[in-house]
């Protein structure tokens, strides 16, 4: 993306899970958020990074529902 847009420095991410309540009832809500920016995506080396690895080096990431 950064490659192809120039003028993006950063990209929010938030990851909606569908969750049941105790009565059944189910509802997406926000599982985890996190932020990525060019400086960032500049510094992995992508032929080595595991992609299990990212949530490890994101910018800040936030847990809503563990």
């Amino acid at each position: 993306m950064y490659g192809k847009r120039p003028n993006v420095d950063q990209v929010e991410f938030y990851i909606f899970l569908p969750f049941s309540d105790d009565y059944g009832n189910q509802d997406w809500k926000v599982y985890i958020s996190f932020t990525t920016d060019r400086d960032l995506v500049g510094k992995i080396n992508w032929d080595n990074f595991y992609g299990q690895d990212l949530l490890k080096v994101v910018k800040d990431k936030q847990q809503y529902i563990k």
